[in-house]
């Protein structure tokens, strides 16, 4: 059993036990808890299952330091457990979604008490769909009181997630310079100077890459007046790397919508300017829905050179606190032809006329995929509803549960997702593109840089052009429950 099974299945003992001390507890099974402390810990904790139920306790109980707050043993000052009672009864939507995305086993720990006709814990029992086939960054959590999460979307077709950049010759067969058969962004090509290593120095691919962890402490969000945004599950500190912007490379100004493309170019080589755009409309992760502000934002983007290849990163710019949205300064050349709202007094918006064409009039605040056309709803669990009522998209699979004899639920009649290819090539699209090299090239074993499903680093050849990167530290970021 590895390291992180182990300290999984030791975390799901200590929470078993969590909480049958919190069974009894609300019973009042447990003379330790006859105390005055305990008396209004037992208060305290009846008025949280009421706002998160059983089900947001459970997962929340996998947590060593949310045991801690909830725990006569512990000496925690009273004013900080109401502090955070209240901040998990204000972002129920938030824990209840990153639990059941992650396939976090909280059903398991309500399962024997099922006949026990504990107080609350009926809707938690209940049959839900499950979320864990999906990327937890291809679903957006609603606004606290609303029932659906929220699938983005491009043109009607699913965003998918995806962790490298694709390249496939197919978008550059037009294209001189650079050449239509090499990425100019990797290092082996030696097309532009790409620089040394930011991170080790060493003037040659390296085994340095950007961590992945701060991408697991961030999650989508429905905004009120900005569509989908990015808020931070963990407080940032200044100069953190969060993450790589990931999408399509195609040529600078290729795509007649911008909205998700970024420029590529390196510091070293002014060279590259104008060649290279990084698209994220189909294929991307959460850094593209980053929202903009025109004041004080959190990120900016850089380009970073290491592992093998140059790449645009988004960075911790000012510390960034807990439950905060994360923003990125998208520059004044975006909003030329588009209206900014974000009230500021330096705004760019402000300092321009009002568009006057139908398209330039558009109510953007954010990219322009910010609007309620481009993303669709799947049904979700009531949140804070009537007892039992569960509603789900038929294209979601049902998660089961033991010892329940109820039926599995119908589809909800949401919208039918479809998952485009990016229509600007023939090549179809997969959710991984490093699982399906298609072996295509000259010399399709051993420069698999030639395959039309190509992706940096892709190693399911073995030939010499993979890298092969180990994980460095390039954000420090503290583990949950230390």
């Amino acid at each position: 059993m590895t390291t992180d099974r182990k300290r999984y299945w030791h975390e799901c003992k200590k929470a078993t036990n969590f909480i049958s001390k919190m069974v009894n507890l609300v019973e009042g099974l447990d003379d330790s808890y006859q105390t005055q402390e305990g008396l209004e810990l037992s208060d305290e904790v009846d008025d949280l299952l009421q706002r998160i139920g059983w089900e947001g306790l459970a997962i929340a109980a996998h947590s060593e330091a949310f045991r801690r707050i909830l725990s006569l043993d512990q000496e925690v000052d009273s004013q900080l457990r109401r502090e955070v009672l209240e901040a998990l009864k204000a972002n129920r939507n938030s824990l209840e979604f990153y639990g059941r995305v992650r396939n976090i086993d909280w059903r398991g720990l309500l399962l024997p008490y099922s006949n026990d006709s504990i107080r609350y814990m009926s809707p938690a029992l209940k049959l839900v769909k499950k979320f864990w086939d999906r990327h937890p960054h291809e679903l957006a959590i609603p606004p606290q009181g609303e029932d659906h999460v929220i699938t983005p979307n491009y043109n009607n077709c699913r965003q998918v997630n995806i962790t490298k950049n694709i390249w496939n010759p197919a978008d550059w067969k037009h294209q001189v310079d650079p050449k239509p058969d090499i990425n100019v962004t990797m290092r082996w090509a030696h097309v532009y100077d790409l620089g040394c290593c930011d991170f080790c120095e060493s003037p040659h691919a390296c085994r340095c890459q950007v961590q992945s962890m701060p991408g697991e402490l961030v999650e989508l969000v429905k905004t009120e007046d900005r569509g989908i945004g990015v808020r931070a599950l963990w407080p940032f500190r200044k100069g953190d790397v969060l993450g790589e912007y990931v999408g399509r490379l195609i040529p600078d100004g290729s795509r007649p919508d911008q909205t998700y493309a970024l420029a590529w170019e390196a510091p070293s080589d002014q060279r590259t300017q104008g060649k290279v755009s990084v698209d994220a409309c189909y294929e991307g992760n959460w850094t593209r829905f980053v929202n903009h502000a025109c004041e004080n934002a959190s990120t900016e983007y850089r380009c970073r050179t290491f592992s093998d290849h140059a790449a645009m990163t988004l960075e911790a710019t000012r510390d960034i606190e807990m439950y905060e949205e994360i923003t990125v300064d998208y520059g004044p050349s975006y909003w030329k032809k588009r209206q900014c709202r974000c009230g500021s007094p330096k705004c760019y918006s402000a300092k321009q006329p009002p568009p006057t064409t139908r398209e330039e009039a558009r109510p953007l605040t954010g990219r322009a995929r910010k609007t309620e056309k481009n993303v669709m709803r799947i049904p979700l669990k009531e949140i804070g509803g009537e007892e039992g009522k569960d509603v789900a998209e038929e294209t979601l699979a049902e998660e089961g549960n033991a010892g329940d004899d109820s039926e599995n639920l119908e589809g909800g009649g949401g919208e039918e997702e479809v998952l485009c290819p990016d229509p600007s090539s023939n090549v179809v699209v997969h959710q991984d593109p490093s699982k399906n090299n298609d072996g295509d090239g000259d010399h399709p074993e051993k420069d698999d840089h030639k395959d039309k499903n190509y992706v940096p680093g892709d190693d399911s050849d073995g030939d010499d052009d993979d890298a092969g990167p180990m994980v460095v530290g390039t954000a420090e970021v503290m583990e949950l429950g230390d």
